[in-house]
């Protein structure tokens, strides 16, 4: 029988983030047909859950780690980190982010195959040199994009030829609510309408918006709460400064910061009945998806890519970015019922991109490409 084809997919950390998710959810179609091994340059939570049967490294110890932590790592990127990237060098290498330029420049160096997953937009650009970028649109063999808008980004960049576009998935199967009495144990009564956010405390996830938009709301309704669903990163005190801002906004009676999910999430998510997103950019929105699938609307701000999503009657994006207002008087329509919400319906968008379906499309690309 003919050994399988090898690909490596190389991936910052298996987090719980957009683009680690729809890489998780896609490898089990890659076993499928190939040879897989799977390097992360930090351990995530998702990395002791991969599929039996795919290899895995990581380069490094904890990303924020302290003098100890820093001086292994060090000494792994000077003896590990080599060996690991000569070892699969002879295999096709797949970079599931823009963000990893030096495995780029180590795959051009050494006239590796490689295909690249891009699921950033222009913001994302300003933090690579310009030979990064220019690699970035020169070398890949094969470019997959997220979104019509992460491609347009890289056309512009001088990209000419072989880019697709594969949309990110969600396995729907995996989401399975409990019955449970978290809005009780929240202090919600019954009555009161929930709008929830759901992502890291990042300054691209725009808490500070989201407390503006609460703030505007508790002026001209009333009988609401606004929950935001996230953590924020190991190296940040965002978390101080968002606490603080909700205090100084006179809304720590309305606004619910929830950083301890645990394996709850879409429980608590389900609590909605209406989903908020205040990103400044997004090139796709997994969290808008899962919203849709459990049937609640989305108002959504003006960041780019959730547009290819939120298309005709299932949601609503903002004209005007970051506007608080215009943010304000749509939801005060959702949740007075004068914009109508087909739950059904919104639950049939997100199924077009079950995991199933794209997950095969996926395959199909890399057959063609490996």
């Amino acid at each position: 029988m003919q050994e399988k084809k090898h690909i490596v997919f190389f991936t910052p950390t298996l987090n719980k983030t957009g683009s680690e998710i729809v890489l998780f959810n896609l490898l089990p179609f890659a076993l499928e047909e190939f040879k897989v091994t799977v390097i992360t340059k930090y351990k995530g939570e998702l990395y002791d859950h991969l599929p039996a049967g795919i290899n895995k490294y990581f380069f490094y110890y904890n990303q924020f780690g302290g003098l100890f932590t820093r001086l292994i790592n060090k000494i792994r990127s000077k003896f590990v980190v080599p060996r690991i990237l000569n070892k699969y060098s002879p295999a096709t290498w797949y970079l599931n982010t823009i963000m990893l330029g030096d495995i780029l420049a180590y795959a051009q160096a050494k006239n590796i195959k490689t295909i690249v997953h891009l699921h950033e937009l222009q913001q994302m650009y300003s933090l690579l040199t310009e030979s990064d970028i220019r690699r970035l649109s020169d070398y890949p063999n094969h470019i997959i994009a997220n979104s019509k808008a992460s491609a347009d980004v890289i056309i512009n960049k001088g990209r000419k030829k072989s880019i697709q576009i594969v949309y990110p998935s969600l396995d729907f199967s995996k989401i399975i609510l409990m019955k449970s009495n978290l809005r009780e144990q929240l202090g919600i009564r019954k009555d009161e309408f929930v709008w929830m956010m759901s992502g890291t405390l990042d300054k691209n996830k725009n808490p500070f918006l989201f407390v503006d938009v609460a703030s505007s709301l508790k002026q001209k309704t009333n009988n609401f709460k606004m929950i935001w669903l996230g953590s924020q990163p190991g190296s940040s005190n965002l978390g101080e400064e968002f606490k603080a801002y909700i205090k100084e906004r006179n809304c720590d009676d309305i606004v619910i910061w929830i950083n301890d999910i645990g394996d709850k999430y879409y429980d608590y998510l389900n609590c909605a009945n209406g989903f908020v997103l205040t990103s400044q950019f997004e090139s796709f929105s997994l969290v808008t998806l899962e919203a849709l699938y459990l049937g609640i609307p989305v108002v959504a701000n003006n960041c780019i890519g959730v547009n290819e999503l939120l298309i005709d009657k299932y949601g609503y994006v903002l004209k005007e970015k970051n506007n608080i207002e215009e943010m304000s008087e749509i939801m005060r329509d959702y949740k007075s019922g004068s914009r109508h919400v087909f739950s059904d319906e919104l639950k049939q968008r997100a199924l077009n991109f079950n995991i199933d379906k794209i997950g095969k499309d996926w395959l199909k690309c890399l057959k063609e490409q490996v």
